[in-house]
């Protein structure tokens, strides 16, 4: 499993779509604070969740074998 955090974003999306086109199984992790108009590829294990929780972290990661942090920190 690869996961991708941020991968609702521009370019996490683009990432997303790269590696399906190899065949990896993909999970993303978006906490949607820039996009609200999210489409989720088929077949990607999408999880709605920001990276600063542990409780996200811990469930996101289970089975992953590469991640791609493409998350940006939070604006104030």
């Amino acid at each position: 499993m690869m996961l991708v955090t941020g991968g609702a974003g521009f370019i996490g999306s683009a990432v997303v779509r790269s590696l399906q086109s190899r065949g990896h199984d993909v999970r993303i992790v978006d906490n949607l604070s820039k996009r609200r108009d999210v489409t989720v590829p088929e077949g990607v294990d999408y999880v709605e969740g920001d990276v600063a929780d542990r409780e996200t972290c811990a469930r996101v990661f289970h089975d992953v074998e590469v991640c791609f942090h493409l998350a940006a920190g939070r604006h104030p």
